[in-house]
């Protein structure tokens, strides 16, 4: 009996030992299991750390290299630009360039024919003059030839009267008449060549000296027709440069109105 009872309480202690050590052993088993649910949510967390921090670094590096695309983009944009409108400006001063060669032509053009017309001009002024001086000259040496001629018509008559008187003192009548047209005959062809020649003498002096002024008079004309046409070159040469003046202004030439600049908007 007292076996059984030593044998039952050791069997008690045993069991009660196995359930301690089960039980410590459940408990420790839990804590371990605990441990790792920590451990294991750590890591947890950690590894969505590590992925919030690499998602936000890869977020940055991307929103940097689209930031560096950006910038990239606005250099060569701006680069376009410049080169745009320094090929605007070149090919603005290009034109402009055309523009006064080509005013400057169409105005040496406009002073060669005003020039010519000037001159066309005063050409048939100048020969409308000497030829209206000419017809005066001669209408008034006509003038003066006929006066001269009745003058020596009322002389000669005067003349001839006077030897009547003295011939019919000195002859008888019949005598008179016969030597009178003999006389008479041969004074008047002397007197008729004599005066032709005078004549012909005094009209080719007359005429010397008419056409000696009228030579003064034509190279008086021909020199204030040189120094219109001087005048007419300067007042030409002012006018066009005053023209270019303006045009400059127009164009914006000398600092005067700023060049316009073109540009290309993009959008």
């Amino acid at each position: 009996m007292g076996r059984s009872r030593s044998r039952s309480v050791e069997k008690q202690k045993k069991r009660k030992s196995r359930s301690r050590s089960h039980s410590y052993s459940e408990s420790r088993r839990h804590s371990k299991s605990s441990k790792h649910k920590k451990i294991r949510s750590r890591s947890k967390e950690r590894r969505k750390n590590n992925k919030k921090t690499h998602n936000r670094s890869r977020s940055r590096s991307r929103a940097s290299s689209k930031s560096s695309v950006d910038i990239e983009a606005e250099l060569k944009k701006r680069e376009v630009e410049k080169n745009q409108k320094i090929a605007t400006s070149e090919s603005s001063e290009e034109i402009e360039k055309k523009i006064e060669e080509e005013l400057q032509r169409r105005v040496g053009i406009e002073i060669e024919r005003r020039m010519h017309e000037e001159m066309a001009k005063r050409d048939a002024d100048i020969e409308l003059e000497v030829q209206k001086r000419l017809l005066i000259a001669k209408k008034l040496m006509e003038k003066e030839m006929l006066d001269e001629l009745e003058k020596q018509k009322q002389t000669q008559f005067k003349a001839f009267l006077e030897k009547e008187f003295q011939l019919s003192r000195i002859f008888p009548k019949s005598m008179r008449s016969r030597s009178v047209c003999v006389l008479t005959h041969r004074e008047d062809e002397n007197r008729k060549r004599a005066e032709l020649n005078r004549l012909i003498s005094e009209n080719n002096r007359k005429i010397e000296m008419q056409q000696i002024k009228i030579a003064e008079d034509q190279q008086r004309l021909v020199e204030e027709q040189r120094k219109l046409l001087e005048e007419r070159q300067k007042f030409e040469e002012d006018k066009r440069k005053r023209e270019m003046d303006e045009q400059k202004l127009i164009l914006g030439k000398q600092g005067t109105r700023p060049k316009l600049s073109f540009s290309l908007s993009t959008r």
